[in-house]
């Protein structure tokens, strides 16, 4: 009972995520086993139903699909026979968005291709809810935590890129991971927050590209945002700290360096194609910096990574208040009385608890009955000492006599 009761914000978030699923990509709940979402725009009225439309989702359920096979041994690892085939035997060392496509390539004979989608997108959405609780968790209570949570999960750029069949979508849930990880290499100074953080890292790579930017673009920022959660209001680290947390980044280190090699072969292995070239920066941001702020922009794509003022008041009040909470610590520190290095790591005698309990009436008549006592036992001793000598004395006399 102890265990659950211990559980229970993290299920009530689970929940929670649940039941935004449900609404935000409605109708799939009710099409749970024949359909699955390509669009989260419907325009005027009710979500509607429609027949193979094209877009991301049916490029990315195929190369689900494509794992499906390799699971079950129909076609070779790493082998694509279907898509620009000209005889030859060429296989591509590619994740195929993995972990969600092995998930889908397990249920997809059981529960069939839409059900096995939809439970795919929904486990990226409970881990996601469940990294971000955890997140949260660190720096509040559990109801702030789950608050935060449910509050963090509104918002619509996962829901959309999830509802349009990106990769992106899928790849978001790993993102949260990532700041968690960071949050414990640096506020803990362990080398499993590092561990972590890297395989979150991993993870996002294989699931999406775009993650992965977002998590090597976030891991500065987390950095700073853990070290001033230290609780501490000193700013540049110590020598030993500096190195608790150098050691602790070895791991993340380690699983980006593997990521980049991963990339550089999957970039030689389409030299000869299209793809070598990569994308330019302008592709990966939004074209129109007025599309950031304005959601009703009818420029072309001008939206496509959309924040809003409300996020944007929210982390300049959040960054004030963060400012407000390191001054006011370091303020407190300073003023707070400190025993001079000349006088450590000994505490002074006028400070010593003994000597503060000592000044008590009752301790001090105790100590005046205790060197009475030894006083009157010291001088007993001394006056037996000289009865003896004086008899000894006597007898010496009686015999020289």
């Amino acid at each position: 009972m102890r265990v659950f009761r211990r559980h229970l914000p993290l299920l009530g978030v689970l929940l929670g995520a649940l039941a935004l699923h449900a609404v935000f990509l409605r109708p799939v709940a009710a099409h749970w086993g024949d359909g699955i979402p390509h669009t989260s725009r419907t325009g005027e009225g009710e979500p509607r139903v429609e027949t193979l439309r094209q877009g991301d989702h049916l490029q990315l359920l195929y190369h689900f699909q494509l794992v499906g096979q390799m699971v079950r041994r129909e076609i070779p690892l790493f082998a694509n026979p279907y898509e620009f085939n000209l005889g030859e035997d060429r296989r591509v060392l590619d994740p195929y968005y993995v972990p969600f496509s092995l998930e889908f390539a397990l249920f997809e004979p059981l529960v069939g291709t839409a059900a096995a989608w939809n439970l795919a997108q929904l486990t990226s959405v409970l881990i996601g809810a469940a990294l971000l609780f955890l997140l949260a968790r660190r720096w509040g209570g559990d109801g702030a935590a789950v608050l935060a949570t449910l509050v963090a999960l509104c918002v619509p750029y996962r829901w959309e890129t999830l509802a349009g069949g990106s990769p992106t979508g899928f790849g978001m849930a790993w993102v949260p991971g990532v700041a968690l990880g960071v949050d414990i290499l640096v506020r803990d100074g362990r080398r499993r927050g590092g561990l972590l953080a890297g395989a979150m890292l991993l993870l996002c790579y294989t699931t999406d590209l775009h993650c992965f930017l977002f998590g090597l673009l976030l891991l500065p920022f987390w950095y700073v945002v853990a070290w001033l959660g230290r609780g501490r209001g000193v700013l540049w680290p110590t020598r030993a700290e500096f190195r608790r947390v150098a050691v602790a980044t070895l791991p993340l280190a380690a699983f980006v360096v593997a990521s980049g090699l991963i990339a550089l072969r999957l970039r030689a292995q389409y030299a000869a194609t299209d793809a070598a070239g990569g994308r330019a920066i302008r592709d990966l941001v939004s074209p129109y910096p007025q599309g950031i702020l304005d959601p009703r922009s009818t420029l072309f794509m001008a939206n496509q990574v959309y924040l809003g003022w409300g996020i944007v008041l929210l982390v300049a009040a959040a960054s004030v208040a963060a400012a407000a909470a390191v001054c006011v610590r370091g303020v407190r520190e300073s003023e707070s009385p400190r025993v001079r290095e000349s006088e450590s790591p000994r505490i002074r005698e006028s400070e010593s608890p003994r000597v503060r309990e000592s000044e008590s009436p009752r301790v001090r008549g105790a100590e005046e009955r205790g060197a009475h006592f030894w006083k009157v036992r010291q001088d007993h001793r001394r006056g037996t000492q000289d009865a003896g000598n004086a008899q000894k004395d006597r007898h010496h006399a009686d015999f020289r006599d």
